[in-house]
């Protein structure tokens, strides 16, 4: 092959070639790196992606846990509230049956029971006992005579037991001793209101049942 004459075809045409290959690798090159680029920004957006769904996943768990706990609690608020409804509706059945049985014959029993289990949370022989407004048509001398003489036949000690006017009390009795720093309040309302806690179990197991 003859030697190339600048200006001919063949000179241009070489020039052309070089210029096309280094055009070519320069293209490729720059394919390449942006392609490299591109992996790398997609594993930096795939990075922060999943970064963000793990943030976004534990937020929402979190919030789900908050909400769970507030719903847990506002349940318990209105079970409390709805058993503190159910004991004092249960209170007041109770104290409404109670006023009717103080018609019947067999109050006489109820409130010498009352009185004697008074006698005995007290430990003293000389007391003095309070009644409402329904047991005094009941409570009288001889009512309290047969309380003391039952007392002594079951503990031997001569029990003293004075009736004080009081009829502001609601039903049932208070016993006091002499000093009246000792009293044992054994009205229905205040007996009712110690069972509170049982009452409420009960109450409890019936809304879990």
């Amino acid at each position: 092959m003859g030697k190339e004459i600048v200006g001919s075809m063949e000179f241009l045409d070489t020039i052309v070639n070089d210029a096309t290959t280094l055009g070519d690798q320069i293209i490729a090159e720059a394919k390449s790196t942006i392609q490299k680029k591109l992996l790398a920004a997609d594993m930096e957006i795939k990075t922060i992606q999943a970064e963000y769904e793990q943030k976004l996943e534990s937020e929402i768990n979190a919030i789900k846990h908050s909400l769970e706990n507030e719903l847990k609690m506002e349940q318990r608020r209105t079970e409390l509230a709805a058993s503190d409804l159910l004991i004092e509706n249960s209170i007041n059945l109770a104290l409404s049956k109670l006023q009717d049985l103080s018609t019947k014959p067999q109050y006489e029993n109820v409130i010498s029971n009352l009185i004697k289990e008074a006698v005995y949370g007290i430990g003293k022989t000389v007391l003095f006992l309070q009644i409402s407004k329904y047991e005094k048509a009941l409570v009288t001398k001889e009512f309290l005579q047969k309380i003391e003489a039952e007392l002594k036949a079951e503990c031997g000690a001569d029990i003293s037991i004075t009736l004080e006017e009081q009829l502001n009390l609601k039903q049932g009795v208070v016993l006091k001793d002499e000093t009246r720093r000792i009293i044992f309040d054994n009205q229905f309302e205040t007996r009712l209101i110690r069972y509170q806690s049982k009452i409420r179990q009960v109450i409890q197991m019936q809304q879990v049942g």
